[in-house]
């Protein structure tokens, strides 16, 4: 298939602000071309909290799958972009009637689909503000979107009302479980998102393959038709 490839993955670096309570990304150096003549690296991070990733049900649900029992066929589909870039302000909630009013205009069935969620929250990742007073999927569209048959939702937001800090004071938690319990992967802190259309794009999720993984890190990309 030919086409026009787009990277939808943020870059990890030590200046990633993590959610509260989990420790920040950290490179240590054990070889070094300087003393070593080869380069050699251990690195440490939160699988939830840093960079772009892949949820697996496991995450929420202690008998959900985890990310290396998910068929790798669900880690590529097609792709439906939802433009919510005027719900990308501090506070807002993306409603049932703004997932409804995009899904009119992308024009087609949404069942088995990867549905991007972009509001240009995403220019705030690596911001102290990226967390907490963010815009957020309302639970209500979240069950929404559930009962459409999505395959995998996509984020360049953080999931609930208050994200950043403790989930049951707002409503990450809520979102997860709607998500998660039927069987829908979410795959958070995307970005690039505006180089895609609004459909007729391919999206192509690579977790790593981690044994029993309640989620993985993930190299995401688009192939644009």
């Amino acid at each position: 298939m030919n086409g026009m490839l787009v990277d939808l993955t943020v870059t990890i670096t030590t200046d990633m602000t993590p959610v509260t309570g989990h420790p920040p990304v950290e490179f240590r150096a054990i070889d070094t071309h300087e003393q070593n003549n080869k380069s050699n690296t251990w690195m440490a991070f939160s699988i939830h909290s840093c960079g772009t990733h892949l949820d697996a049900p496991y995450h929420f649900y202690a008998d959900g799958l985890t990310i290396d029992q998910i068929p790798v066929e669900r880690f590529i589909g097609p792709g439906v972009r939802f433009d919510l870039r005027h719900r990308g302000i501090p506070g807002a909630a993306v409603t049932v009637e703004d997932l409804e009013k995009a899904a009119e205009i992308a024009g087609e069935s949404l069942r088995d689909r990867i549905v991007i969620l972009h509001t240009g929250w995403g220019s705030h990742y690596c911001r102290p503000d990226y967390y907490g007073n963010n815009p957020y999927l309302a639970t209500e569209g979240a069950r929404w979107l559930v009962e459409q048959g999505i395959r995998i939702v996509g984020l360049d937001m953080p999931s609930g009302k208050g994200a950043g800090g403790p989930m049951e004071k707002g409503t990450s938690r809520e979102t997860h479980g709607t998500f998660l319990g039927a069987g829908v992967l979410m795959l958070e802190n995307l970005t690039n998102l505006e180089s895609l259309p609004l459909k007729g794009f391919e999206v192509m999720v690579f977790p790593l393959k981690i044994l029993r993984g309640d989620g993985a890190p993930a190299r995401v990309l688009a192939r644009v038709s």
